[in-house]
């Protein structure tokens, strides 16, 4: 599990870098690995797993700091703890780089 810091809006920012650093995200059907999408879609990994955790900006007719918290859901909570036992080298979805 990693923490990301946006510095744009871009679509698909997250998925692409990560794909780029030879992690791509479990879940994702555009950029990620299918054969290990599909290994772990048993054990409840069936979407995406991407969390926006906090979101944060300045409103523009305030200015005033919006901070927003989204808790994770149950099936993410799940896979996450079901993840954790592993050892990440067993995980087979991040490259060496």
């Amino acid at each position: 599990m990693v923490s990301v810091k946006l510095k744009t809006g871009r679509t698909h920012q997250i998925r692409v870098h990560a794909l780029a650093h030879g992690c791509p995200l479990l879940g994702d059907d555009r950029y990620g690995d299918h054969l290990v999408n599909k290994k772990y879609r048993p054990m409840g990994m069936k979407r995406l797993a991407l969390h926006a955790q906090f979101l944060g900006f300045t409103h523009p007719g305030t200015g005033e700091w919006m901070l927003m918290e989204a808790p994770m859901y149950a099936d993410f909570t799940q896979i996450i703890e079901t993840l954790s036992v592993s050892k990440p080298k067993s995980l087979g979805f991040c490259s060496s780089r």
